[in-house]
């Protein structure tokens, strides 16, 4: 009697979509609250804007995720200004946590596998 085959092939790639998708969601949350625990709190509202956007795809093939500060004054807290040092909070949580996000991203993955 011959072995039976089956395949699987677009169940597993339903499943590695799924898994990079929670990991790319999960990672960019986590990126968000490294960014707010840095944000200087006047009024709180800059640091309340600051959001992981969901996953995108583009094209079928590339997802990706961001992380956003929806108030308009952002760019100002983070560069700087004539009259104010920059706070610089994206750019330091980056600079400084970018190999915990790797791995954070890459634990996630494996574990929804």
């Amino acid at each position: 009697m011959g072995v039976i085959r089956k395949d699987n092939t677009a169940q597993v790639k339903a499943r590695q979509r799924l898994a990079i998708e929670q990991g790319l969601l999960l990672t960019a949350e986590f990126i968000a609250t490294e960014v707010q625990n840095r944000t200087p709190v006047q009024t709180g509202r800059l640091k309340a804007s600051i959001k992981a956007l969901g996953v995108v795809e583009q094209d079928g093939k590339i997802m990706r995720t961001s992380v956003n500060a929806g108030a308009n004054y952002a760019p100002y807290v983070e560069y700087g200004t004539s009259k104010m040092a920059p706070r610089a909070m994206f750019r330091r949580t980056i600079d400084e946590k970018s190999g915990q996000f790797k791995e954070l991203f890459a634990k996630i993955v494996k574990s929804n596998m």
